[in-house]
């Protein structure tokens, strides 16, 4: 187990590691303890997710007016997806995310008429057409 204290009068971060049965040599433990790092990042401060969402705002400004609230509550979906720490979720989310803002970057997106791009669904059935 590692534990990080940090004093808030000073600042300063001590880290502690206890290991109850050490069968790990020292370069495992370290490989181990790298490891562990990556998982203590919020996934919201990882480089592709912060990259995503810098498209995403710097989009949102260039964009039409029309657009704008569709972009804005795309964003707003993200974000709480990466609030779940759900790794597969994330994946899946940020493909169809890149996927909206591509569509939006080439012109291509119809607020009306693409609906899918709503949902992260990967089931979504494209030969699907609603009956009136």
């Amino acid at each position: 187990m590692q534990v990080d204290v940090t004093s808030h009068e000073t600042g300063k971060t001590i880290s502690k590691t206890i290991v109850n049965n050490n069968r790990l040599t020292e370069k495992e433990l370290k490989a181990k303890l790298s490891q562990l790092e990556k998982i203590k990042i919020h996934p919201r401060d990882l480089d592709e997710n912060k990259l995503l969402i810098a498209r995403a705002e710097s989009l949102y400004e260039e964009c039409p007016v029309n657009l704008r609230e569709v972009l804005k509550e795309r964003l707003q979906m993200f974000n709480s997806v990466l609030s779940s720490q759900k790794q597969m979720d994330i994946k899946k989310a940020a493909r169809s995310f890149n996927a909206f803002l591509d569509l939006i970057e080439a012109g291509g997106f119809n607020p009306f008429a693409d609906s899918s791009f709503y949902d992260y669904n990967d089931d979504y059935d494209e030969d699907y057409d609603e009956e009136d």
